[in-house]
């Protein structure tokens, strides 16, 4: 397995946002506030990030894309969490 690591480097008036699924949010929100934490433990500020929820994890590119499209500020995240839980995933592949 690869392993690639650095250090991130931001522009002080770049804005942030995380996109994340309503959906699980028993998983989703661990991972959304581990994403903020890392991005303020490494000098973003607080209001510098926007947190996006979508409904599941199929709106999470959409609004992905639209917030790039904006051009607001500079990187995305999107985060989407599953479990084997009760969705028939076979049905819609």
């Amino acid at each position: 397995m690869s392993l690639f690591s650095g250090e991130l480097r931001h522009h002080a008036q770049a804005c942030y946002a995380i996109v994340a699924s309503r959906w699980n949010p028993r998983i989703v929100d661990s991972m959304v506030d581990a994403a903020r934490s890392t991005l303020t433990a490494h000098g973003v500020a607080e209001e510098r990030i926007d947190i996006v929820r979508v409904p599941g994890a199929w709106e999470i590119p959409v609004a992905a894309m639209r917030l790039a499209a904006e051009a607001r500020g500079g990187a995305r995240h999107a985060r989407g969490g599953g479990g084997g839980g009760g969705t028939p995933h076979k049905q819609h592949g």
